[in-house]
């Protein structure tokens, strides 16, 4: 039970009753997925080249990056620009 339940209880308010504070909770909720939608959809799919995207090294076929080093620095640069 969170603190604000409890503090709810102690004061008689009643169980079923959306006070102000579920509604700014709910509100906050609401606007924090919204933001995280918006960022996942901003979020580009690189096509496999044949070749790490970061430091041109020959792969296998449906790769995009030779390790995790490559995929990280080439996340970094992406993100900056």
């Amino acid at each position: 039970m969170t603190i604000h339940q409890q503090t709810r209880r102690a004061l008689g308010a009643r169980r079923n009753s959306m006070d102000d504070i579920d509604r700014a909770e709910a509100q906050s909720a609401e606007f924090l997925r919204r933001r995280i939608d918006e960022e996942r959809s901003k979020t580009s799919v690189i096509p496999a080249t044949g070749y790490c995207l970061n430091c041109d090294t020959a792969l296998p076929d449906g790769r995009r990056w030779c390790d995790a080093e490559c995929r990280n620095d080439f996340e970094k640069y992406v993100s900056r620009r």
